[in-house]
């Protein structure tokens, strides 16, 4: 069985990421699996080959 951290955008498109809040046109909303703040969340894209990160 494979654990949904290993590709969780890919486990997010099958509806295995738990973390996911919602489907977004070109990503999907997510918890953070550390909340260092309350609430906090982050988008993952759904451009595969996408290996850069942006923080704004």
């Amino acid at each position: 069985m494979d654990d949904w951290r290993s590709d969780r955008v890919q486990s997010a498109l099958e509806g295995r990421n738990p973390t996911v809040l919602v489907e977004l046109d070109a990503a999907f909303a997510v918890i953070g699996d550390v909340q260092w703040l309350p609430g906090y969340a982050l988008a993952l894209t759904k451009a595969l080959g996408c290996t850069k990160a942006f923080v704004a």
